[in-house]
């Protein structure tokens, strides 16, 4: 009587489902990778479509705020999140004073101002960037992120 032995046995099984689970892994932090590199792309064309409203903005009034008469207020011509709904969006926008020099502040107690340079911020909306977190871009050309100027390298 012969004993035909047909299909794997457990080891030949365990082996190939090992291999399986360490190809899986090095392409899921492959793509995990691109996401969150794709995101901050969304995040940083936000950015320069936002500064590039307010720069023709600034030419035609003469400030970054919403008015020459109300140059502490600002412009509320930005798109608020980095895409066209905030469910779909990766970043949510929102526009501040530069501070120090770039600011303009004459330092003798008068308000601060939009009226010579503004920062343009781009935070993380429902997702965590733990390397860049919030991005940032100013209206005389610096960029950065997490909160400082210039920031790490590779979030630009």
């Amino acid at each position: 009587m012969k004993r035909y032995t047909a299909g794997f046995t457990l080891i030949e099984l365990l082996i190939a489902v090992a291999i399986v689970a360490a190809l899986a892994s090095f392409a899921y932090s492959g793509y995990t990778t691109y996401v969150l590199r794709a995101k901050r792309a969304e995040g940083q064309t936000a950015l320069l479509r936002n500064l590039q409203r307010l720069e023709q903005h600034y030419l035609m009034s003469g400030t970054y705020g919403h008015s020459r008469d109300k140059p502490e207020e600002p412009w509320p011509g930005l798109d608020a999140y980095s895409s066209d709904t905030p469910a779909r969006s990766a970043y949510r926008l929102a526009m501040a004073r530069c501070t120090g020099a770039a600011s303009g502040d004459a330092g003798d107690g008068e308000r601060a101002s939009y009226r010579l340079c503004v920062r343009l911020r781009a935070m993380p909306h429902g997702f965590d960037d733990g390397i860049c977190g919030e991005l940032l871009l100013q209206s005389d050309g610096q960029r950065g992120a997490a909160g400082r100027l210039p920031g790490p390298a590779g979030c630009w």
